[in-house]
């Protein structure tokens, strides 16, 4: 949702200059608006990676075990 409304904010803010200013604004219009794009691009693709991840793919079971293994060994003398 905020995503949305950055886009729709980013996108008003650029038709306000392009109308303001059609040659300055224009430029402005497409950097915002590419910015925008790339930065909302970026997020996507972090919560990808995040979510092809190993630590997502793991069952809880196997999560629970792994820790009981990493307490285990650190209770060991």
């Amino acid at each position: 949702m905020k995503l949305l409304l950055l886009v729709i904010l980013s996108t008003l803010i650029s038709l306000l200059a392009f109308m303001l200013n059609p040659i300055f604004g224009a430029i402005l219009c497409l950097g915002i608006l590419l910015g925008v794009n790339m930065w909302i691009a970026l997020m996507v693709k972090d919560i990808h990676n995040e979510l092809l991840s190993n630590k997502t793919k793991q069952s809880i079971a196997d999560r629970v075990y792994e820790e009981y293994v990493k307490e285990k060994h650190m209770t060991k003398p």
